[in-house]
């Protein structure tokens, strides 16, 4: 009885990202080398600066084109 149970959690754990259809947050983040600012909706790993973190990808590209670091360079 408990093996079909914990089968299923596991299936259902496995499965539940693919029904996600969008991401929960946009990133706007600076690139360390060529210091140019792109907009990705998975929180950086590489050695990236943050700028900040968003809801909509408009409000990242809108933060984008007035943020300091990323309008002077």
């Amino acid at each position: 009885m408990r093996k079909p149970f914990v089968i299923g959690i596991v299936s259902a754990v496995l499965v539940t990202p693919a029904f996600a259809i969008a991401p929960e947050e946009y990133w706007v983040v600076q690139d360390a080398t060529t210091k140019h600012c792109s907009v990705v909706a998975e929180k950086p790993m590489s050695p990236s600066i943050i700028v900040g973190s968003f809801k909509t990808r408009a409000e990242a590209e809108n933060s984008m084109k007035t943020a300091m670091m990323c309008i002077s360079h």
